[in-house]
């Protein structure tokens, strides 16, 4: 068997035997414009035995007709299938898009006016030029003829092309930030809920906890709303879960109480019900520490200038009994680079150290007279061959290192971490941007080292 065909056949067999283990009805939608009979977009929507969605149905306009075949027959519904990923004229690509997508325009289940997980089978219209002859058509046709067809301006990419659209049972699922639909009967104890802070598909903190149904939603407080998930009970059919029709009155369950919602930046839930199957949704949250409010907009998007953060986290360093790695205890090689240090008992061994992280932008805030006369002129000799600057300030007394990507507190100076018990607290984005504004404004005020 060449390699093609075997692919070919991964593929079939995923479509019929997995992806498709839950569908009894397919609805075949051509949509064609009316007179250069070119075929504009190609759906096929698995379905079980409730509703359709309304845009599964016949139409004609004045520029494009949408024709629908349902199909009952196993044997016919597989040939189909078989024909539409073993067609020459397609390139085929397995997607399993969000349920919700943001910016809207991201493909995703609402894209097709559904509400419910779905696994999409994208078949990408080839030579070209099938799909600009499609793409001229769906230009010339206005927001309201696309709207009778079931089709939306956002799906334009999709145009000469086909698209296999197969919804997927899932316990637990979430129709929004802060709602989870659940079918009636879920095993509720055996689910898992996770938290993630996320810098787009890097995961900087996580936290977990069980997904427990903890009373009425109604009975949860209005300023408590972020730390809770509403639960919406629904019949495990099609219609039902994409339209959340709700079996009973909604229940609340508990969000992770470690970290989730305490920092102002984007964020991932994900629900793992007792089958494995999972589900994710980007929680957009805007300002946060203590408090915070939702949003649409990505926290990268709103406030560029803060960037991504995990939340505060504080750490003990005890007695170690010897001098210890600053590099390591301080993170200082992730970081970033333009490092700033405000340290009034900073000596110059400590400087010598971290001065590899201190070159050329670095910056250093001490308090000159806690030096001897040989100190001073030792540290002046480590910041010229390094390139950093030091200046001095009188009024200063905590201690704080500040880098592009990170900022810590530090409970005791840096000349006697590990000799005594200490903390280090690793700020979030709006704690470090506080600070740092506090560093410029007293460096606009230190006199250079040598004056």
């Amino acid at each position: 068997m060449d390699l093609d065909k075997s692919i070919h056949n991964a593929w079939l067999l995923r479509a019929e035997e997995e992806d498709a283990s839950s569908i009894t009805r397919w609805f075949i939608l051509t949509t064609e414009s009316t007179n250069a009979g070119i075929t504009v977009l190609q759906r096929v929507l698995g379905w079980d035995d409730s509703d359709p969605p309304k845009w599964c149905a016949d139409v004609g306009t004045s520029k494009l007709k949408t024709s629908r075949r349902c199909l009952s027959d196993p044997v016919r519904v597989s040939t189909v299938v078989k024909d539409l990923l073993g067609a020459s004229q397609f390139e085929a690509r397995r997607t399993e898009p969000p349920v919700w997508g943001f910016p809207e325009t991201d493909p995703c289940s609402a894209s097709w006016d559904l509400a419910l997980p779905i696994v999409v089978y994208e078949l990408w219209a080839l030579p070209d030029e099938k799909y600009r002859a499609a793409a001229e058509i769906w230009d010339s046709v206005d927001e309201n003829e696309l709207e009778k067809h079931g089709l939306k301006r956002s799906t334009r990419g999709y145009a000469g092309s086909a698209v296999v659209i197969i919804p997927q049972f899932k316990e637990l699922f979430f129709c929004d930030s802060n709602q989870l639909v659940v079918h009636d009967g879920a095993e509720l104890d055996q689910a898992l809920l996770i938290s993630e802070v996320r810098d787009g598909s890097v995961s900087l903190s996580k936290a977990s906890c069980k997904v427990q149904d903890c009373g009425a939603w109604h009975s949860v407080p209005e300023t408590e709303a972020l730390k809770f998930l509403q639960l919406k009970y629904v019949e495990p059919m099609f219609s039902c879960m994409s339209a959340a029709s709700e079996t009973r009155p909604p229940r609340a369950a508990r969000t992770p109480r470690e970290h989730h919602g305490v920092s102002g930046s984007d964020w991932t839930l994900t629900v793992v019900d007792s089958k494995g199957k999972w589900d994710s949704i980007p929680v957009r949250l805007v300002r946060g520490f203590g408090g915070g409010y939702v949003t649409n907009e990505p926290w990268k998007s709103r406030a560029p200038w803060l960037g991504f953060s995990a939340p505060a986290t504080v750490r003990h360093i005890p007695p170690f009994g010897e001098d210890i790695p600053l590099a390591d205890v301080l993170e200082l090689r992730q970081t970033g680079g333009d490092l700033s240090i405000c340290d009034p008992y900073l000596k110059p061994a400590q400087a010598d150290e971290v001065k590899h992280f201190l070159r050329r932008n670095g910056r250093v805030l001490l308090n000159k007279n806690k030096l001897k006369p040989e100190e001073v002129g030792d540290m002046t000799r480590i910041a010229a061959n390094a390139s950093f600057e030091i200046r001095t300030h009188q009024n200063i007394h905590d201690r704080f290192v500040i880098g592009r990507h990170m900022a810590f507190l530090l409970g005791t100076s840096l000349n006697s971490l590990g000799k005594n018990h200490s903390f280090i607290t690793r700020l979030d984005n709006t704690m470090r941007n506080k600070v740092e504004k506090v560093f410029q404004d007293m460096w606009k005020e230190a006199r250079p080292l040598g004056q």
